[in-house]
């Protein structure tokens, strides 16, 4: 019975610190209290397609700076600043992101089921294959597309030039 009670104690006490010493060891999985951020988390670009999935949770993915309410505009200049900086996690984010905005249409209900077809939403597709396959150029390029087609926006942060790079695995 004290073996068992013992057991108990030392079992519940692991189980309340676990969670505390995962946050302070920075493991790829943590739960940040009060931002909603849980799960696997990781800075570089996955699980976009089949071909680029490393594990059957897709991990949690950095922010961009310019947040959930940014024009498409805006996530599409923040994703070309990410893969400028090789942060291709954030790049995927802030692309998903734009892609959503863009989305974001009145359509009549017979028409709901209908995809977009629009020029800027094919180029945010066409960047994330592009990052999915390591093809950095090919994302950068999509980008710049995306942002010439998107109604009243132009790329901001100088990423007009045929600057080739390649982001860091």
């Amino acid at each position: 019975m004290r073996k068992t009670l013992l057991t108990s104690a030392a079992l519940f006490g692991l189980a309340i610190s676990l969670p505390a010493f995962a946050q302070s060891a920075n493991w790829p999985w943590a739960h940040q209290p009060g931002t909603g951020e849980s799960g696997p988390a990781s800075s570089a670009a996955s699980n976009i397609d089949s071909t680029d999935a490393h594990s059957a949770i897709a991990p949690h993915l950095p922010q961009p700076a310019q947040g959930q309410s940014a024009s498409p505009e805006a996530l599409l200049n923040d994703a070309q600043h990410a893969l400028m900086h090789h942060q291709t996690g954030l790049a995927q984010q802030s692309l998903e992101m734009a892609e959503t905005r863009l989305l974001d249409r009145s359509t009549l209900p017979a028409d709901a089921n209908t995809p977009d077809q629009s020029p800027e939403i094919k180029d945010v597709t066409k960047a994330l294959n592009a990052l999915a396959h390591h093809d950095w150029e090919g994302t950068r390029q999509a980008i710049h597309m995306a942002l010439a087609s998107a109604p009243g926006a132009a790329p901001t942060n100088g990423m007009a030039g045929p600057a080739a790079y390649t982001p860091a695995q």
